[in-house]
Formats: structure tokens, C-alpha cells, sequence
């Protein structure tokens, strides 16, 4: 299929996965794709913690909604949760670094332990949660934002009901999940896939 504006399909993004050591970090990539990013800095990724997750239900609660996990990603979301130690992806000359996470996090990422972030007790931040998407994607062998991930998530789900969208029907979509996101790019994205099919 050809790449259309960084759109990137759940089978794409599943089989680029594969590629990364990490269970975290294949869960930020995931819980993005799904709709759980924020309308303002990732801020529902950055505080969203382990409390938040219903393995019964196979939902995860964010703000005021539910995302509901397939197996894959729920398969992903129990092993960030029981992730120990994370792999970095900085090779020192002593090797590849790993060091252990904190298991007393309440937050499902969890962030190296140092005394700057209360010794991983903390959520990550903004920037260091940007900075580490961009790494990852372009380790899972995409390089796209968190913004055009999500954007292809929701691009997903939308053709997934096979349905004719227009912007407005778009845009109703969007506020009725509370999602912020452009129902433009959406919709353009949307027709240039249909039209190759």
C-alpha cells in the first residue's frame, strides 16, 4: 500500500512492532494508534496509570471514555505493566545499558529511576515522552509523530465501519469521543485510501 500523508494501518504498525525490544515502548506506540494521547501535550498517555486498566472488561479508562483493547494490544498493555527492565537504546562502550523500573509506579510507563523524578515514582513528561516516540517509531522502521499516529488510528477505525464520511460526519465523530484532531486531514486521508481501493 502506498504511505498516504504518515497514515500507517494497524497490521503496518503490529508487524513494525516486532521490532522493538521494549513492552513500554511498543504500549505508547499502541495506546496512541487507539486514541489515548490527550488533547493537550499526551497528557492522558503521561498520567495514565495502571488503575486505569479493566482486564475483564478489556477497557482502559481515559478522561471520560473507555478504550476498548483488542487482544494484541491488550496482550501489550499486561506486559508493560509487568515490565522490570527496560533495554535502552543507548549503546555505551560498555554494551547495551539496561536498568530497572520502578515497580511501586502507580503510572503504566514508567520512567528511569532518578532523584529528579522522585526515583521513577513520577510520570514522564512531555518532552522526554516526545522525544522517546521519535526514537521508537523510527526504531519500529516508521518515522512518524505521535499527532500522525493517532490521526491514522482514528483514520482506521473510521474506515473500519465502512461507511461513506464526510468532514461534518467526521468532525461529529471527533467531538463525540471528545478526540481533538483535524477532521480535514482525516477526511482527505480517508479519500485518497478509497480511491486506490
Amino acid at each position: 500500500m502506498k504511505k498516504i500523508n504518515g497514515y500507517i494501518t494497524y497490521e503496518e504498525l503490529k508487524k513494525d512492532l516486532l521490532l522493538l525490544d521494549n513492552a513500554q515502548d511498543k504500549f505508547i506506540l499502541l495506546a496512541i494508534y487507539n486514541g489515548i494521547a490527550g488533547k493537550s501535550g499526551l497528557s492522558e498517555l503521561i498520567n495514565l496509570k495502571v488503575k486505569d486498566v479493566n482486564f475483564k472488561k478489556h477497557i482502559i479508562k481515559v478522561d471520560n471514555r473507555e478504550v476498548l483493547m483488542d487482544k494484541e494490544f491488550e496482550k501489550i498493555t499486561k506486559e508493560a505493566i509487568e515490565q522490570d527492565v527496560y533495554v535502552s537504546e543507548v549503546v555505551s562502550k560498555h554494551g547495551v545499558e539496561e536498568y530497572e523500573l520502578n515497580r511501586d509506579s502507580e503510572y503504566v510507563i514508567r520512567i528511569r529511576p532518578k532523584a529528579v523524578n522522585n526515583w521513577g515514582l513520577s510520570p514522564i513528561t512531555y518532552n522526554t515522552l516526545r522525544a522517546k516516540i521519535k526514537k521508537i517509531s523510527a526504531k519500529a522502521g516508521f518515522e512518524i509523530n505521535a499527532s500522525q499516529l493517532e490521526t491514522s488510528g482514528i483514520v482506521n477505525r473510521l474506515l473500519s465501519e465502512k461507511k461513506e464520511w464526510t468532514v461534518l460526519d467526521i468532525e461529529f465523530e471527533l467531538r463525540m469521543k471528545n478526540i481533538k484532531a483535524n477532521a480535514y486531514r482525516i477526511y482527505s486521508i480517508i479519500k485518497e485510501i478509497t480511491s486506490y481501493k
